[in-house]
């Protein structure tokens, strides 16, 4: 009895130990599976037959590293939820193995999607790959690791769902722990451009997902989505390519999207080479690719960071400009036509559309930026026209909890006043039931309030249609038009990324208080034909909103900025000197390049130069086209005072000289430094016209 006992003992013993590692590179078949031995350590099992209804045939049902295993054993880790869900089993799933090239493969088919496992010999990756003919039923595009969170313990607290006590607040996949905390999967998603690698950690062990340059993914640069969630006996690791919360782009197919599950010794992973795959049969491959390079952007606000991508139906493509001059680099792009796109952190300034990528290398020339909109002058602005509410109150937070949660300030903080309060009292969200009809306070000039004026409201995305309306004292603008924004939830699930888009409302002069010693209130109002309660009635997310300065007084310092070219006034070598020539240069914030705008009277200006304090005339009271344009000492001349008028509805002015009748102009519609100035026939030519941004 005793020595049955013992040995009973010994064999309970050796079953807690952790297996040996084998160190034999290569692959074995069993019945139910193969298995894959790295050599270094990671031994994975992939699935040959279904074992019910949380597994599939193609799953990794065993993912071992130095004989511990790491992998949940009722789930699998695969692709979507199964690589049988993605299309309900049609057609079933195949899956076949072989050594190419000294690495092995596994191939996995699944009616309209081929997927590939691929090990290298001493090297702890799994490399893979994911193409589709076809989009699925199914609005989840992923590959999902199902781990072990007893080794695996270390991941983002904000998806930690795993709290005792917790309380389910929406939709079963948003919950609330006893300390008034929210928790979600949604909030552990970062924006695409701002990760490479995602993954969990314990000790002396880290697993981790390598996305690729993301030419496969749907959603653009900012798009943000699931990538953790820890349910108690799980850690989940997600990498999306397409997912169907708050998306903006179809799903793309016939790209081969790649990834790589890394293990490390718990570090972050390296970036791995994947230039072997060209030789490895994947279908979809494609090993032909362009270069496309910038000389710069102008004009940049170097308070942020602008970016430049490119997309089609096929791909996307995206980098971020470097330098002094916005100097960009965009590498290994499909051939093919594009619509190229340059953002102001996320808010699209310039669209390039039908840009034809090759395979070779593709210089374009510095490209002007004519479409940002804080370049118009502005009575007030509250925030900053840059896509995101991020400065804006809460703004810090939205991305990692909910709206509900307890660390988030009041989202009805009380009227906003023009003057006194700052961005951070504005609230970055709207909502129909929370805070509508939230009041901005403000006064307006003797002079501003004997004319209309625009009120812009930029939006980063709607939940349920809702969209702002202005109401200014007793008028109000007409309810605006549905315009497209992703149908399914956003601002709860931590993610203000939709369409940005522009309300505009003409104010008219009636509507202002007639003493400019009285307070204008404007009340911003959601409106949707849409229901709903709470936090999950219509909303909007806010980027920011300003009094447009329509045909009013110009007094201020500016820098001037050319439409044609982006590039501003400025005195050439920042002379001091009577005649010194005026040209067009790149802004680097010299005094040469700044001008104070003043009242000469009879609804005229004098621009002055803020380095010489010499003012813009045409040369020689000339009344010709072409004649040139210097700085010389002010003497009330006609030739000195210019006409300052908006044209169009986008912020542009025209600077007409009193004395001939001519337009201030860019000679040829240069794009170049050091293109001279000059008078010519007004026609509102785009080198005519001008945006005065303040300094």
């Amino acid at each position: 009895m005793a020595r049955r006992l013992a040995a009973a003992v010994a064999v309970l013993a050796l079953t807690l130990l952790p297996e040996a590692v084998d160190a034999a590179f290569g692959y074995t078949t069993s019945s139910g599976y193969y298995q894959i031995d790295s050599g270094a350590g990671l031994v994975i099992r992939v699935r040959r037959v279904d074992a019910g209804s949380s597994t599939s045939i193609g799953d990794i049902m065993s993912l071992k590293y130095n004989g511990v295993e790491y992998q949940l054993q009722n789930k699998g880790t695969h692709l979507a939820s199964g690589f049988d869900w993605l299309y309900d089993n049609q057609g079933g799933v195949n899956l076949s193995i072989a050594t190419v090239n000294s690495n092995v493969k596994v191939t996995i088919g699944a009616k309209y999607m081929t997927h590939y496992y691929i090990v290298k010999e001493n090297v702890n990756n799994v490399y893979m790959g994911s193409y589709y003919t076809q989009n699925s039923a199914r609005s989840e595009h992923r590959f999902l690791c199902r781990l072990r969170q007893s080794n695996l313990p270390n991941g983002p607290d904000e998806s930690d769902v795993s709290t005792s006590g917790n309380t389910v607040i929406e939709s079963a996949d948003v919950q609330r722990t006893p300390s008034g905390h929210t928790r979600s999967k949604h909030y552990s998603g970062r924006r695409l451009r701002e990760w490479k690698y995602m993954g969990v950690s314990g000790t002396g062990v880290g697993i981790w997902l390598v996305r690729d340059n993301g030419e496969g993914h749907s959603g653009g640069p900012f798009y943000k989505v699931i990538q953790n969630q820890h349910t108690g006996s799980a850690q989940e690791v997600t990498l999306y390519f397409s997912y169907g919360m708050s998306q903006t782009e179809a799903f793309r197919k016939n790209t081969l999207v790649l990834y790589t599950l890394v293990v490390t010794d718990g570090s972050p992973p390296p970036t791995p080479s994947l230039s072997f795959l060209s030789n490895m049969g994947l279908i979809g491959y494609v090993s032909s690719r362009g270069l496309v390079t910038g000389n710069g952007l102008r004009p940049r606000n170097t308070k942020y960071q602008y970016h430049v991508g490119f997309s089609n139906a096929r791909a996307q493509y995206f980098t971020t400009s470097y330098g002094s001059n916005g100097a960009w680099r965009c590498p290994d792009i499909i051939p093919g036509t594009y619509k190229m796109t340059v953002y102001k952190n996320e808010l699209e300034v310039h669209v390039v559309q039908g840009l034809v990528v090759q395979a070779n290398t593709r210089i374009l020339n510095t490209m002007t930026i004519p479409n940002d909109p804080s370049f118009a002058t502005a009575i007030w602005r509250i925030g900053d026209w840059d896509g995101t509410p991020l400065e804006l109150r809460n703004g810090d937070r939205v991305n990692l909890m909910h709206p509900s949660d307890v660390r988030m300030s009041s989202w009805n903080p009380g009227a906003f006043v023009v003057g006194t309060h700052t961005a951070t009292d504005m609230p970055a969200y709207f909502f129909k039931s929370i805070n509508n009809g939230f009041e901005v306070h403000f006064k307006l000039t003797a002079a501003q309030i004997r004319v209309g004026h625009r009120v812009r409201i930029g939006i980063t995305v709607a939940y349920k249609n809702g969209r702002p309306q202005a109401q200014v004292n007793g008028w109000s603008g007409s309810i605006p038009g549905i315009r497209s924004q992703p149908q399914t939830r956003s601002l709860t699930v931590g993610t203000y990324r939709g369409n940005n888009e522009m309300y505009e409302y003409n104010v008219p002069a009636s509507a202002w208080k007639s003493d400019p010693t009285e307070t204008n209130i404007l009340k911003i109002w959601v409106v949707s034909g849409s229901s709903g309660s709470g936090y999950l009635s219509p909303a909007f997310s806010l980027d920011c909103i300003d009094l447009l300065c329509t045909n009013c007084d110009v007094e201020g310092t500016y820098r001037i900025i050319s439409k044609v070219s982006g590039l501003v006034l400025d005195v050439a070598f920042s002379s001091t000197e009577n005649s010194a020539n005026v040209q067009q240069y790149g802004y680097i914030g010299g005094t040469n390049q700044q001008w104070t705008v003043s009242d000469a009277g009879s609804g005229y200006y004098k621009i002055v130069n803020v380095n010489s304090g010499l003012a813009l005339e045409v040369m020689g009271e000339s009344t010709d086209d072409g004649a040139n344009v210097v700085q010389y000492d002010y003497w009330g001349g006609t030739n000195q005072q210019w006409a300052i008028e908006e044209i169009g509805d986008d912020g542009y002015l025209s600077i007409v000289n009193r004395g001939s009748g001519h337009a201030l102009e860019v000679e040829a519609s240069s794009t170049s430094n050091s293109a001279n100035i000059q008078q010519g026939t007004n026609a509102e030519a785009d080198n005519q016209l001008w945006y005065f941004n303040s300094v």
